[in-house]
């Protein structure tokens, strides 16, 4: 329909005020650079009819692939927020002189942009191979390295994480939000390389303290804090184009810092409503479509009060 001119036809025969093209991101049903070539197709059209919106937008689209814009805003965020959530994990873009403060032999997190799940992000330990891919540099440097392209994505990037060792042992938080309500809670760790996922409890909290009702004010305290981050995530520079989506949703997975009565929680990365997994068979009762419909009404609010 897109190429044939049909699709524009039939938004010009439905003589609407708003048209909106849901843009459903999950990886797998899209072939090699297919949604970014579906973004370029749709612009002329989105130009030529002024009533044509895109779903997510095409700039909150390429922030989600950078992943720098996410990361930057939850260092933004934590310089700034109170005490108890204000600890964050160390990241080096790859560009430039290192900033990750890792002594030499540690282990650390090497990741990609415009990446495929955990296909693209490895644990390095020492001098390895996988430094090559990174363009920054530790110590003085008269002449800058150039990195080989990525076969399947030549503009992407690699960068590396600071490796904490509750990401083994704990696992991590993931939290539902739809608007500002805690949808569910689940968590999730690889156990003998095999992802394992499964709703929250109180025993989870076990590393905070042994007591229950400690255990559960600990789990309030990770609710308030996917509220808190996504009000400010919601308040920066550039949300309009990077954090639209939040507004009706957003998962957050979220760590923790260690595994002591003086634990924080802090973001390990945001993950659209629009190409989330809501692992509904592991955190939501049957039928399971109660975080969908949640969704699919703030959305629809969202997008008849925004033309």
């Amino acid at each position: 329909m897109l190429t044939t001119g049909e699709l524009k036809d039939h938004i010009e025969a439905t003589e609407t005020d708003q048209v909106v093209t849901f843009v459903a991101y999950t990886g797998a049903e899209w072939t090699k650079n297919g949604l970014a070539q579906f973004y370029r197709d749709m612009e002329p059209l989105c130009a030529i009819l002024p009533q044509l919106r895109l779903y997510p937008s095409h700039d909150e689209f390429m922030a989600v692939n950078l992943k720098f814009p996410d990361i930057a805003a939850m260092d933004r965020i934590a310089k700034a927020a109170p005490p108890l959530y204000a600890y964050r994990q160390q990241t080096c873009f790859g560009i430039g002189k290192c900033t990750l403060d890792t002594p030499r032999g540690n282990k650390s997190v090497i990741k990609r942009n415009f990446s495929d799940a955990s296909n693209h992000v490895k644990v390095m330990q020492g001098p390895t191979g996988d430094q090559l891919k990174l363009a920054c540099f530790a110590g003085e440097r008269v002449k800058s390295r150039q990195t080989e392209p990525e076969d399947d994505e030549p503009s992407a990037r690699w960068f590396h994480m600071e490796y904490v060792p509750t990401f083994k042992t704990v696992g991590e938080y993931r939290v539902h939000l739809c608007g500002d309500n805690v949808v569910s809670i689940g968590i999730s760790k690889f156990v003998k390389d095999k992802l394992e996922v499964r709703s929250v409890s109180d025993d989870d909290f076990a590393w905070f303290s042994k007591s229950q009702e400690e255990q559960q004010k600990k789990r309030q305290e990770l609710c308030d804090f996917s509220r808190y981050q996504r009000t400010q995530l919601l308040a920066q520079p550039n949300a309009r184009k990077a954090f639209e989506s939040l507004r009706v949703g957003v998962r957050i997975d979220i760590g923790v810092s260690e595994e002591s009565p003086e634990g924080r929680f802090f973001g390990l990365e945001l993950t659209r409503r629009w190409n989330a997994n809501q692992m509904p068979a592991f955190v939501l009762p049957d039928p399971y479509t109660e975080a969908s419909l949640k969704y699919g009404r703030v959305l629809a609010m969202e997008l008849a009060g925004r033309q």
